[in-house]
């Protein structure tokens, strides 16, 4: 019962917090072709200027020392200070190059159809493409996305605020960015 009163407070306060931030964007979309798997597909993405300040909340959650914060294939990361802080301690970067990084809250048909049905079903899922765009967060299948992705050579993903499937409220910006340690 406590885990559940836990989880409630945790998203009372995500989606009382998602309603407070400001909506500017942040990002500059573009759209692409891009071979994926032997195939060009059309992709919308963001580009994220160099020296763009990108924030990440950890050690609460993950209890990652200091020198270990960026390390592995891939890492969560946001443009507000604040929705960091729910992650845990702030950590500040900045990208030492322009990044693209594909648009998820944008997806387009091309990109979708290209993907392998299991990637179709995270899409869909977890990034609305066929369910207006609500944004369901699993740890699980945003990983296996982000592998997808890096291994078709893109820096990451990124998204703008997302509506929250079942919970309501707002998705904060996320960006996720492939072998971050080499980008920021």
């Amino acid at each position: 019962i406590y885990i559940h009163i836990y989880i409630y407070i945790y998203e009372f306060i995500f989606i009382l917090y998602s309603k407070m931030s400001a909506d500017t964007e942040f990002y500059t979309m573009k759209n692409i072709t891009k071979t994926i798997e032997n195939e060009e597909v059309t992709v919308n993405v963001y580009t994220i200027d160099i020296n763009t300040p990108l924030y990440r909340g950890d050690n609460n959650i993950t209890d990652s020392e200091d020198e270990n914060i960026l390390k592995g294939d891939y890492k969560f990361f946001t443009p507000d200070e604040k929705a960091a802080e729910q992650y845990g301690v702030v950590y500040k970067f900045e990208t030492t190059k322009e990044l693209i990084v594909v648009a998820l809250d944008d997806i387009t048909e091309g990109f979708y159809n290209g993907a392998s049905k299991d990637i179709q079903n995270i899409l869909n899922k977890n990034y609305g493409y066929k369910n207006n765009k609500l944004r369901h967060s699993d740890v699980k299948a945003d990983s296996e996305l982000i592998a997808y992705l890096c291994k078709n050579h893109f820096d990451g993903y990124a998204t703008n605020f997302m509506n929250i499937g079942g919970i309501g409220g707002r998705f904060h910006k996320e960006v996720v960015l492939c072998l971050s340690l080499i980008h920021i």
